[in-house]
Protein backbone atom coordinates (compact mmCIF):
# COMPACT_ATOMS: atom_id res chain seq x y z
CA UNK A 1 0.00 0.00 0.00
CA UNK A 2 1.51 3.37 -1.03
CA UNK A 3 1.24 6.69 0.82
CA UNK A 4 -1.67 7.82 -1.38
CA UNK A 5 -3.69 4.71 -0.43
CA UNK A 6 -2.88 5.16 3.27
CA UNK A 7 -3.92 8.83 3.26
CA UNK A 8 -7.12 8.03 1.41
CA UNK A 9 -7.95 5.21 3.85
CA UNK A 10 -7.45 7.53 6.83
CA UNK A 11 -9.68 10.19 5.27
CA UNK A 12 -12.37 7.64 4.41
CA UNK A 13 -12.41 6.22 7.95
CA UNK A 14 -12.53 9.67 9.53
CA UNK A 15 -15.32 10.90 7.25
CA UNK A 16 -17.34 7.70 7.78
CA UNK A 17 -17.14 8.15 11.54
CA UNK A 18 -18.20 11.79 11.32
CA UNK A 19 -21.13 10.91 9.05
CA UNK A 20 -22.26 8.22 11.51
CA UNK A 21 -22.44 10.87 14.27
CA UNK A 22 -24.82 13.08 12.27
CA UNK A 23 -28.00 11.70 13.81
CA UNK A 24 -26.97 12.58 17.36
CA UNK A 25 -26.02 16.22 16.72
CA UNK A 26 -26.33 17.12 13.01
CA UNK A 27 -25.15 20.73 13.13
CA UNK A 28 -22.19 20.07 15.40
CA UNK A 29 -21.23 17.05 13.30
CA UNK A 30 -21.40 19.05 10.07
CA UNK A 31 -19.15 21.74 11.50
CA UNK A 32 -16.77 19.07 12.77
CA UNK A 33 -16.72 17.41 9.35
CA UNK A 34 -15.94 20.76 7.75
CA UNK A 35 -13.12 21.35 10.26
CA UNK A 36 -11.73 17.90 9.48
CA UNK A 37 -11.93 18.64 5.77
CA UNK A 38 -9.82 21.73 6.20
CA UNK A 39 -7.40 19.86 8.43
CA UNK A 40 -6.85 17.20 5.76
CA UNK A 41 -6.66 19.75 2.94
CA UNK A 42 -3.30 19.86 1.28
CA UNK A 43 -4.33 21.74 -1.84
CA UNK A 44 -5.03 25.43 -2.30
CA UNK A 45 -8.52 24.87 -3.66
CA UNK A 46 -9.89 22.72 -0.82
CA UNK A 47 -8.44 25.04 1.80
CA UNK A 48 -10.36 27.98 0.32
CA UNK A 49 -13.57 25.98 -0.05
CA UNK A 50 -13.55 24.62 3.51
CA UNK A 51 -12.75 28.07 4.89
CA UNK A 52 -15.82 29.44 3.09
CA UNK A 53 -18.03 26.64 4.39
CA UNK A 54 -16.77 27.12 7.93
CA UNK A 55 -17.83 30.75 7.72
CA UNK A 56 -21.23 29.98 6.17
CA UNK A 57 -22.04 27.27 8.72
CA UNK A 58 -21.60 29.61 11.66
CA UNK A 59 -25.21 30.59 10.95
CA UNK A 60 -27.40 27.93 12.60
CA UNK A 61 -30.24 28.81 10.22
CA UNK A 62 -28.20 28.37 7.07
CA UNK A 63 -30.07 26.45 4.32
CA UNK A 64 -26.87 24.49 3.80
CA UNK A 65 -27.67 22.47 6.92
CA UNK A 66 -30.88 21.34 5.20
CA UNK A 67 -28.91 20.57 2.05
CA UNK A 68 -26.35 18.46 3.93
CA UNK A 69 -29.12 16.67 5.84
CA UNK A 70 -30.85 15.88 2.54
CA UNK A 71 -27.63 14.54 1.01
CA UNK A 72 -26.96 12.28 3.99
CA UNK A 73 -30.48 10.89 4.22
CA UNK A 74 -31.11 10.36 0.52
CA UNK A 75 -27.80 9.04 -0.76
CA UNK A 76 -25.66 5.98 -0.24
CA UNK A 77 -23.00 7.01 2.34
CA UNK A 78 -20.38 5.02 0.46
CA UNK A 79 -21.14 6.90 -2.76
CA UNK A 80 -20.95 10.27 -0.98
CA UNK A 81 -17.58 9.38 0.50
CA UNK A 82 -16.16 7.84 -2.67
CA UNK A 83 -17.24 10.64 -5.00
CA UNK A 84 -16.21 13.32 -2.51
CA UNK A 85 -12.79 11.83 -1.75
CA UNK A 86 -12.12 11.11 -5.43
CA UNK A 87 -12.74 14.77 -6.19
CA UNK A 88 -11.37 16.36 -3.03
CA UNK A 89 -8.29 14.21 -2.51
CA UNK A 90 -7.50 12.24 -5.68
CA UNK A 91 -8.18 15.15 -8.02
CA UNK A 92 -7.66 18.37 -6.03
CA UNK A 93 -4.72 17.15 -3.92
CA UNK A 94 -2.83 14.09 -5.16
CA UNK A 95 -3.73 14.52 -8.82
CA UNK A 96 -3.00 18.25 -8.69
CA UNK A 97 0.51 17.51 -7.38
CA UNK A 98 1.16 15.07 -10.25
CA UNK A 99 -0.29 17.55 -12.75
CA UNK A 100 1.88 20.44 -11.55
CA UNK A 101 5.00 18.25 -11.65
CA UNK A 102 4.17 17.17 -15.21
CA UNK A 103 3.75 20.80 -16.22
CA UNK A 104 7.19 21.65 -14.85
CA UNK A 105 8.77 18.72 -16.70
CA UNK A 106 7.00 19.27 -20.02
CA UNK A 107 6.63 23.08 -20.09
CA UNK A 108 2.96 23.17 -21.12
CA UNK A 109 -0.40 23.41 -19.34
CA UNK A 110 -2.51 20.34 -18.51
CA UNK A 111 -6.22 20.53 -17.54
CA UNK A 112 -7.40 19.22 -14.17
CA UNK A 113 -10.56 17.85 -15.87
CA UNK A 114 -11.31 16.47 -19.34
CA UNK A 115 -14.79 17.17 -20.72
CA UNK A 116 -16.40 15.06 -23.44
CA UNK A 117 -19.62 15.51 -25.36
CA UNK A 118 -21.31 12.33 -26.55
CA UNK A 119 -23.42 12.13 -29.71
CA UNK A 120 -23.64 8.80 -31.51
CA UNK A 121 -25.48 10.47 -34.39
CA UNK A 122 -22.28 12.13 -35.61
CA UNK A 123 -20.55 10.06 -38.34
CA UNK A 124 -17.12 8.81 -37.24
CA UNK A 125 -17.55 9.96 -33.67
CA UNK A 126 -15.60 8.41 -30.82
CA UNK A 127 -17.10 5.81 -28.49
CA UNK A 128 -16.52 4.00 -25.18
CA UNK A 129 -13.09 2.63 -26.17
CA UNK A 130 -11.84 6.17 -26.81
CA UNK A 131 -13.27 7.27 -23.46
CA UNK A 132 -11.39 4.44 -21.72
CA UNK A 133 -8.17 5.44 -23.49
CA UNK A 134 -8.61 9.09 -22.43
CA UNK A 135 -8.93 8.06 -18.78
CA UNK A 136 -5.90 5.76 -18.88
CA UNK A 137 -3.76 8.53 -20.36
CA UNK A 138 -5.28 11.22 -18.14
CA UNK A 139 -4.39 9.32 -14.97
CA UNK A 140 -0.73 9.34 -15.98
CA UNK A 141 -0.91 13.15 -15.96
CA UNK A 142 -2.79 13.43 -12.65
CA UNK A 143 -6.29 13.88 -14.14
CA UNK A 144 -8.86 12.19 -11.89
CA UNK A 145 -11.98 14.18 -12.90
CA UNK A 146 -14.04 13.65 -16.07
CA UNK A 147 -17.20 15.29 -17.32
CA UNK A 148 -19.59 13.78 -19.85
CA UNK A 149 -22.48 15.53 -21.60
CA UNK A 150 -24.94 13.50 -23.66
CA UNK A 151 -26.49 15.08 -26.72
CA UNK A 152 -28.17 11.91 -28.02
CA UNK A 153 -30.55 9.34 -26.51
CA UNK A 154 -27.89 7.82 -24.22
CA UNK A 155 -26.74 5.26 -26.75
CA UNK A 156 -23.99 2.98 -25.40
CA UNK A 157 -24.68 4.14 -21.84
CA UNK A 158 -24.09 0.66 -20.44
CA UNK A 159 -20.62 0.52 -22.03
CA UNK A 160 -19.73 3.96 -20.66
CA UNK A 161 -20.95 2.99 -17.19
CA UNK A 162 -18.84 -0.18 -17.28
CA UNK A 163 -15.75 1.96 -17.94
CA UNK A 164 -16.66 4.36 -15.13
CA UNK A 165 -17.02 1.40 -12.79
CA UNK A 166 -13.55 0.16 -13.82
CA UNK A 167 -11.98 3.43 -12.58
CA UNK A 168 -13.10 3.70 -8.94
CA UNK A 169 -10.42 6.29 -8.08
CA UNK A 170 -11.85 8.86 -10.54
CA UNK A 171 -14.81 11.22 -10.15
CA UNK A 172 -17.28 11.42 -13.04
CA UNK A 173 -20.02 14.00 -13.64
CA UNK A 174 -22.48 13.13 -16.40
CA UNK A 175 -24.96 15.68 -17.78
CA UNK A 176 -27.76 13.64 -19.31
CA UNK A 177 -29.89 14.65 -22.29
CA UNK A 178 -33.66 15.07 -22.08
CA UNK A 179 -34.18 11.55 -23.47
CA UNK A 180 -36.01 9.36 -20.90
CA UNK A 181 -33.88 6.87 -19.00
CA UNK A 182 -34.78 3.19 -18.82
CA UNK A 183 -35.22 1.42 -15.50
CA UNK A 184 -32.10 -0.66 -16.19
CA UNK A 185 -30.00 2.42 -16.88
CA UNK A 186 -31.05 4.06 -13.63
CA UNK A 187 -30.39 0.86 -11.73
CA UNK A 188 -26.88 0.67 -13.19
CA UNK A 189 -26.06 4.11 -11.76
CA UNK A 190 -26.06 2.51 -8.33
CA UNK A 191 -23.11 0.32 -9.31
CA UNK A 192 -20.99 3.45 -9.89
CA UNK A 193 -20.48 5.23 -6.54
CA UNK A 194 -17.85 7.43 -8.23
CA UNK A 195 -20.48 8.98 -10.52
CA UNK A 196 -22.86 11.92 -10.16
CA UNK A 197 -25.49 12.22 -12.87
CA UNK A 198 -27.37 15.42 -13.64
CA UNK A 199 -30.91 15.53 -15.01
CA UNK A 200 -32.15 18.30 -17.33
CA UNK A 201 -34.38 20.48 -15.16
CA UNK A 202 -37.14 21.05 -17.71
CA UNK A 203 -37.34 17.59 -19.34
CA UNK A 204 -40.73 15.87 -19.11
CA UNK A 205 -39.17 12.70 -17.69
CA UNK A 206 -37.10 14.39 -14.97
CA UNK A 207 -39.70 14.35 -12.17
CA UNK A 208 -40.13 10.58 -12.38
CA UNK A 209 -36.41 9.94 -12.89
CA UNK A 210 -35.46 12.08 -9.89
CA UNK A 211 -37.91 10.19 -7.69
CA UNK A 212 -36.43 6.86 -8.82
CA UNK A 213 -32.85 8.03 -8.26
CA UNK A 214 -33.72 9.43 -4.83
CA UNK A 215 -35.42 6.16 -3.86
CA UNK A 216 -32.39 4.08 -4.87
CA UNK A 217 -30.06 6.60 -3.14
CA UNK A 218 -28.15 7.58 -6.27
CA UNK A 219 -26.17 10.83 -6.17
CA UNK A 220 -27.62 13.24 -8.72
CA UNK A 221 -28.08 16.91 -9.53
CA UNK A 222 -30.07 18.92 -12.04
CA UNK A 223 -28.96 21.26 -14.79
CA UNK A 224 -30.24 23.96 -17.07
CA UNK A 225 -28.73 24.99 -20.41
CA UNK A 226 -29.15 28.75 -20.34
CA UNK A 227 -29.07 31.29 -23.16
CA UNK A 228 -28.01 34.92 -23.29
CA UNK A 229 -31.65 36.00 -22.94
CA UNK A 230 -31.88 34.21 -19.58
CA UNK A 231 -29.21 36.48 -18.08
CA UNK A 232 -30.80 39.84 -17.26
CA UNK A 233 -29.72 42.68 -14.90
CA UNK A 234 -32.14 41.48 -12.21
CA UNK A 235 -31.48 37.77 -12.97
CA UNK A 236 -35.20 37.10 -12.59
CA UNK A 237 -35.10 34.14 -15.00
CA UNK A 238 -32.25 32.42 -13.17
CA UNK A 239 -33.88 33.09 -9.81
CA UNK A 240 -37.09 31.50 -11.10
CA UNK A 241 -35.13 28.42 -12.18
CA UNK A 242 -33.96 27.84 -8.60
CA UNK A 243 -37.57 27.78 -7.43
CA UNK A 244 -38.23 24.83 -9.77
CA UNK A 245 -35.68 22.68 -7.99
CA UNK A 246 -36.88 19.62 -6.13
CA UNK A 247 -35.28 16.49 -4.71
CA UNK A 248 -31.73 17.62 -5.45
CA UNK A 249 -29.05 19.77 -3.85
CA UNK A 250 -26.67 20.44 -6.74
CA UNK A 251 -27.82 22.67 -9.56
CA UNK A 252 -25.62 23.24 -12.62
CA UNK A 253 -25.93 26.09 -15.11
CA UNK A 254 -24.53 25.20 -18.54
CA UNK A 255 -24.05 28.06 -20.99
CA UNK A 256 -25.36 27.51 -24.50
CA UNK A 257 -22.54 27.54 -27.07
CA UNK A 258 -23.84 30.84 -28.46
CA UNK A 259 -23.79 32.56 -25.07
CA UNK A 260 -21.26 35.44 -25.09
CA UNK A 261 -18.52 35.63 -22.44
CA UNK A 262 -19.98 38.68 -20.71
CA UNK A 263 -23.28 36.83 -20.14
CA UNK A 264 -21.46 33.80 -18.75
CA UNK A 265 -19.55 36.03 -16.35
CA UNK A 266 -22.80 37.73 -15.27
CA UNK A 267 -24.43 34.34 -14.60
CA UNK A 268 -21.34 33.23 -12.68
CA UNK A 269 -21.43 36.37 -10.53
CA UNK A 270 -25.09 35.73 -9.72
CA UNK A 271 -24.34 32.10 -8.78
CA UNK A 272 -21.42 33.11 -6.56
CA UNK A 273 -23.53 35.72 -4.76
CA UNK A 274 -26.28 33.14 -4.23
CA UNK A 275 -23.80 30.70 -2.69
CA UNK A 276 -22.84 33.30 -0.09
CA UNK A 277 -26.43 34.34 0.65
CA UNK A 278 -28.50 31.17 0.07
CA UNK A 279 -32.26 31.22 0.48
CA UNK A 280 -32.89 27.56 -0.38
CA UNK A 281 -31.01 24.29 0.35
CA UNK A 282 -29.47 24.34 -3.12
CA UNK A 283 -25.81 24.63 -4.14
CA UNK A 284 -25.56 26.15 -7.64
CA UNK A 285 -22.58 26.11 -10.00
CA UNK A 286 -21.95 27.87 -13.30
CA UNK A 287 -20.04 25.03 -14.94
CA UNK A 288 -17.75 26.91 -17.31
CA UNK A 289 -16.59 29.62 -14.91
CA UNK A 290 -16.42 27.43 -11.81
CA UNK A 291 -14.30 24.90 -13.70
CA UNK A 292 -12.00 27.71 -14.83
CA UNK A 293 -11.69 29.10 -11.28
CA UNK A 294 -10.75 25.68 -9.92
CA UNK A 295 -8.13 25.38 -12.66
CA UNK A 296 -6.64 28.76 -11.70
CA UNK A 297 -6.33 27.71 -8.06
CA UNK A 298 -4.93 24.24 -8.74
CA UNK A 299 -2.23 25.37 -11.15
CA UNK A 300 -0.45 28.54 -12.18
CA UNK A 301 -0.83 27.45 -15.82
CA UNK A 302 -4.58 27.10 -16.41
CA UNK A 303 -5.82 24.83 -19.18
CA UNK A 304 -9.19 23.79 -20.57
CA UNK A 305 -10.10 20.82 -22.74
CA UNK A 306 -13.49 19.84 -24.12
CA UNK A 307 -13.64 17.04 -26.68
CA UNK A 308 -16.49 17.25 -29.20
CA UNK A 309 -18.11 14.29 -31.00
CA UNK A 310 -16.94 15.44 -34.45
CA UNK A 311 -13.35 14.96 -33.21
CA UNK A 312 -12.66 18.62 -32.70
CA UNK A 313 -11.82 20.20 -29.36
CA UNK A 314 -12.02 23.46 -27.47
CA UNK A 315 -8.91 24.46 -25.53
CA UNK A 316 -7.71 27.51 -23.63
CA UNK A 317 -5.80 28.86 -26.62
CA UNK A 318 -7.93 27.60 -29.51
CA UNK A 319 -11.73 27.98 -29.81
CA UNK A 320 -11.86 24.95 -32.13
CA UNK A 321 -9.14 22.59 -33.37
CA UNK A 322 -9.17 19.10 -34.82
CA UNK A 323 -7.74 16.19 -32.87
CA UNK A 324 -5.05 15.91 -35.56
CA UNK A 325 -4.03 19.56 -35.11
CA UNK A 326 -3.85 19.23 -31.34
CA UNK A 327 -1.80 16.03 -31.57
CA UNK A 328 0.93 18.00 -33.32
CA UNK A 329 1.20 20.48 -30.42
CA UNK A 330 2.59 18.31 -27.63
CA UNK A 331 2.93 14.80 -26.26
CA UNK A 332 -0.04 15.17 -23.89
CA UNK A 333 -2.55 15.73 -26.69
CA UNK A 334 -0.83 13.13 -28.87
CA UNK A 335 -1.18 10.44 -26.18
CA UNK A 336 -4.62 11.51 -24.98
CA UNK A 337 -6.28 11.65 -28.40
CA UNK A 338 -4.91 8.40 -29.82
CA UNK A 339 -6.96 5.21 -29.47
Amino acid sequence: MNSQDITRAIIDTTVARAMAEMDADPKRSVRKLCDLGRQFSRGRFQNQIFAIFQDLLRNDESPYYQAIDYLLRNNDPKALRQFGINLGYNSFTYGAQVLRQKQKELFFAIPWMVQLRLDSRIPGTYGPSFFASVIETGLQYGIYAYQLRSLDHHEQMEEYLAIIKQHPACAFLWFLSDAPLTGKQMELFSSCPNLMVSLPLEAASTAQASETLRRQKTLFGMHKIYHASDVTPDNAVLAQIYRQMAQSVFFFLLADDSCPPEKILAASDFVQQYRFTPTQPVFPLEVQEDTRKIEQIITASPAFLELLPDRTARTSDAPLASFAELSLKNIFYRELLSE
